[in-house]
Formats: structure tokens, C-alpha cells, sequence
């Protein structure tokens, strides 16, 4: 697996925003998809990216006037902060994503902990079906057959 840089191209939230999971009808694509951005960390850069979005927005470049105005509080503005992304509904669809993608791996490690070993090796590790085939004690088919399972039980947690 290559090594990229954590760029802005490698974690779109526009992409994010078409997923209509949560919204009763996630498809296994979109499931497959969460899922592998949560296993490699894209899911968890997001969130914190959307909530930066939302904390400090682009704003344009104006001259400075030269006129002081005080704000309100500290407090006050540290509350306003953490309302403003607590309050945006896509940070709150990936923080409910994330939670929901917890849940489930630990249901899943408890479960099935091969089937975990093979998701976190073909989407967090990037190995193919015959490297994960190699790895554990199943063929390739039996490999991809799981993984279909448990993306058919995920859609199942999403919707």
C-alpha cells in the first residue's frame, strides 16, 4: 500500500455528504465505504476537519479599520464554538457514524473475530484477496464471502 499524504484530496467531505446512510436506506457500497474510511482513519480526520470548518469558516480578507470592539466573554465565545459544529448535521452524521461503526467492531471482534482480521487487513491494510487468503485459514472466496455478511448485517446497523 502506498504512503499519501493526508491532504485535503484524500478526505472529501463532499463525497461524505452524498451518503444517505442514516436516513434509512444505506446502500452496501456506501456501507463498505464508511467502513473503510473509518478502519483507516479518514472517517475520525473528517470529523475533525468538518468540525475546524465549522469553528473557523473562510472568510475574505478585509483592511484592517484600525477600530477596537470588544467582545463578549470568553466563555461566552467558547460556548458559541463548541455549539456551532455540536449543531451542523454533517459533523453530527460522522460523529453518529463513527459511534455506530464502534459499536459494531467490537460487536464484531467478539463475534467473528476472524472476520475482523479480514476487513482490517483488505481495507486497512490494503492486502489483497490473496495476501488476506494467505494470512488466515480461508480461501479467497470465503474471504470476500464474509466480508459481503458482514456489509449486508452493517447496512442493517446504518439503517
Amino acid at each position: 500500500m502506498d504512503s499519501k499524504s493526508h491532504d485535503d484530496d484524500d478526505f472529501p467531505l463532499s463525497k461524505y455528504i452524498n451518503f444517505d446512510c442514516g436516513k434509512q436506506n444505506c446502500s452496501p457500497k456506501e456501507a463498505e465505504e464508511k467502513l473503510k474510511d473509518y478502519l483507516t482513519g479518514k472517517l475520525e480526520v473528517r470529523k475533525k476537519r468538518r468540525k475546524n470548518e465549522v469553528l473557523y469558516p473562510e472568510t475574505p480578507v478585509r483592511e484592517d479599520l484600525g477600530v477596537k470592539v470588544q467582545t463578549s466573554k470568553r466563555t461566552d465565545q467558547l460556548e458559541q464554538e463548541v455549539l456551532s459544529y455540536l449543531e451542523d448535521s454533517i459533523y453530527n452524521q460522522i460523529e453518529m457514524d463513527i459511534q455506530t461503526l464502534d459499536r459494531f467492531i467490537a460487536y464484531l471482534k467478539r463475534a467473528d473475530h476472524y472476520t475482523y482480521q479480514i476487513l482490517t487487513l483488505f481495507y486497512a491494510e490494503g492486502e489483497t484477496w490473496v495476501g488476506v487468503a494467505d494470512k488466515l485459514p480461508f480461501s479467497e472466496s470465503t474471504c470476500r464471502n464474509r466480508r459481503d455478511r458482514v456489509l449486508e448485517e452493517l447496512v442493517e446497523w446504518f439503517n
